[in-house]
């Protein structure tokens, strides 16, 4: 091999020892760079998707069990909660607003013995309105455990109603009157078991009754004004989806 035939043989071992070289050092970056893994991200967790309604939930009274009440007639049902179930969920705003207007079946229950009584409830109007703070709620959802207050809402219902309890002698008291409600709501986060509930921000409010009393004794008919408060319960649980 004369000295030009050595040159060029060394120049291209140079050439490929350079080459391999270079093919090493690539794979070694593809290797120690991108993994097709979205990168960590660091501080707060990000955003969950995002919630477009409130399923409604209630294991206590199921829809069924409602229904089947309705349908014998032997015992009061939860209006509100019939609503509820029946329109299954409530939309949810970009902006956390919500609002649901709906109306109960309404209901006829009779008990016979010593005293027959017969409650008629008519059909009740419900509605339901509030707003979601969507900042809070974010933040809510990205833990695992714990609750926050995310919002406030309002919650109303009116129906009409009559009672009549017949006593063995034929006597008999009867009352017909309209009831109203209002409270504001409460609307807490549960990360545990990823549950909105919505309740009465004091814990209870008056249910107010107006009407009529007719009272029946021994022929002789008395009527008079009717007026009640009862204590009423509100409390609605949610999915978010």
């Amino acid at each position: 091999m004369n000295k030009n035939q050595l040159a060029i043989h060394c120049k291209k071992r140079s050439a490929a020892f350079v080459f391999a070289a270079a093919a090493l050092l690539a794979l070694i970056l593809t290797a120690c760079g991108d993994d097709s893994r979205p990168a960590e991200k660091s501080g707060a967790p990000s955003a969950p998707a995002r919630v477009t309604k409130l399923v409604y939930k209630n294991d206590t009274q199921p829809f069924d069990y409602l229904k089947e009440a309705l349908a014998k007639g032997d015992r009061s049902i939860d209006q509100c909660a019939y609503a509820l179930h029946e329109a299954g969920s409530i939309p949810l705003s970009e902006t956390g607003d919500f609002s649901f207007s709906g109306g109960g079946p309404g209901y006829v229950t009779q008990s016979s013995g010593d005293v027959a009584t017969e409650m008629e409830e008519g059909p009740m109007h419900i509605e339901i309105t509030g707003r979601i703070e969507m900042k809070a709620f974010s933040e809510a959802m990205a833990k695992d455990t714990g609750s926050a207050v995310i919002g406030q809402g309002k919650y109303t219902h009116t129906a009409s109603a009559t009672k009549k309890s017949t006593f063995a002698k034929g006597d008999y008291e009867s009352t017909s009157y309209t009831e109203t409600a209002e409270c504001e709501l409460q609307i807490t986060y549960y990360a545990d078991s990823n549950e909105i509930m919505l309740s009465a921000k004091d814990g209870y409010f008056d249910v107010n009754r107006s009407g009529k009393l007719t009272q029946s004794y021994d022929g002789d008919i008395e009527e008079s004004a009717y007026e009640k408060v009862e204590q009423g319960y509100a409390s609605f649980r949610f999915i978010p989806e």
